[in-house]
């Protein structure tokens, strides 16, 4: 086997900044394999040409992309170039989910603080064409009425304030 052209795993973890661990993964994965493979000694050689490959799969992976999906991505789009639509989708949902944490993180904070007085929390979301200011609080049936006052005050002070189209509605002031 003529290794001339090619290096030898562990000059190409340090070219790649891959681990040895990692790249016999990879190759059993089906992600990275090796150019060639001595048939006597079982050493992996890989080409300069798989340094490029073997980064983009680091960077993938710093991005928590994992393996499978990695593999998936690099055999779909083997010239590279819709990987940054799949990565801007990959973004696009990590941030619905920081959302729905975020809110589910409010209302546990609001919930384990519930008796502590009422802190209203105001929030301005937009989802399309539709925009909604909304302002809850933790607090039981006897606080409701006083909630309501000082809740619609507080949103309308909020919307004077937020990008949301000025529209009055019919509603009046609750009293």
């Amino acid at each position: 086997m003529d290794t001339k052209d090619l290096l030898p795993m562990g000059q190409f973890a340090q070219a790649t900044g891959l681990s040895v661990t990692t790249l016999r993964h990879y190759d059993t994965t089906g992600v990275l394999p090796p150019d060639a493979i001595d048939s006597a000694t079982g050493y992996r050689y890989y080409t300069r040409s798989q340094v490029g490959r073997a980064q983009l799969i680091r960077a993938l992976r710093q991005l928590d992309v994992p393996v499978e999906q990695i593999r998936s991505l690099l055999d779909r789009h083997a010239g590279g170039a819709d990987i940054v639509a799949d990565l801007d989708a990959r973004v696009r949902a990590a941030d619905r989910r920081v959302r729905d944490q975020q809110i589910i993180l409010r209302g546990l904070t609001a919930a384990l603080t519930e008796g502590m007085g009422m802190s209203p929390e105001i929030t301005l979301s937009r989802r399309g064409a539709v925009q909604a200011l909304a302002c809850r609080a933790s607090l039981d049936a006897a606080g409701l009425d006083a909630f309501a006052r000082a809740a619609y005050r507080t949103l309308e002070a909020a919307r004077a304030r937020s990008p949301c189209p000025h529209r009055r509605s019919s509603a009046t002031t609750p009293r």
